[in-house]
């Protein structure tokens, strides 16, 4: 990815492709563990990554905890939260999460995504709010469609229309 030589935006393109092979794709070629991850300590490749490409890795390293504990998706956001990682790593990290929600959910009963996000702080949501919507646009979900959602939420209606007002398309 280093050797690329194009705009930092298409390098990170890069590192999440890697990253996203490595915790979710086929890993048979290299093997998942001599890259660095185990079950007993997923976030390893991440703590370990240089900084450019902590933030591909992070958005992506929820993905290798999902492969081995299926649809356990609280144990995804408390490997984001309860690993004292920094608040940018963090931040990666429950939006990657995100995205994977608005992915589970195919962009429909989203608001069953809330529920497992009732126990973050404000800002730990707005990161994973970030995530849903920000897949839901890249799957031609309308930003109308998108306010409709927002306005099921409960209790994050106000976080999930922020995300849609401050975070461009």
């Amino acid at each position: 990815c280093r050797k690329i030589d194009a705009a930092i935006y298409v390098v990170s393109r890069c590192f999440e492709g890697v990253f996203m092979e490595l915790f979710w794709g086929n890993t048979d070629h290299a093997g998942a563990h001599s890259l660095g991850w185990t079950e007993e300590k997923p976030l390893t490749p991440c703590t370990n990554a240089k900084q450019d490409e902590k933030p591909a890795c992070f958005l992506y390293a929820h993905l290798g905890y999902l492969r081995t504990h299926s649809h356990n998706f609280t144990g995804a956001l408390n490997l984001c939260t309860k690993n004292n990682l920094n608040q940018s790593d963090t931040w990666f990290c429950l939006k990657g999460v995100g995205i994977t929600m608005m992915k589970h959910f195919t962009s429909h009963r989203l608001e069953q995504a809330e529920s497992l996000v009732i126990q973050l702080g404000s800002e730990e949501k707005r990161a994973y709010y970030e995530g849903v919507i920000g897949y839901a646009r890249l799957s031609n979900v309308s930003e109308k469609e998108l306010l409709s959602f927002c306005g099921l939420l409960k209790h994050d209606g106000d976080i999930c229309r922020s995300v849609i007002k401050n975070v461009p398309r």
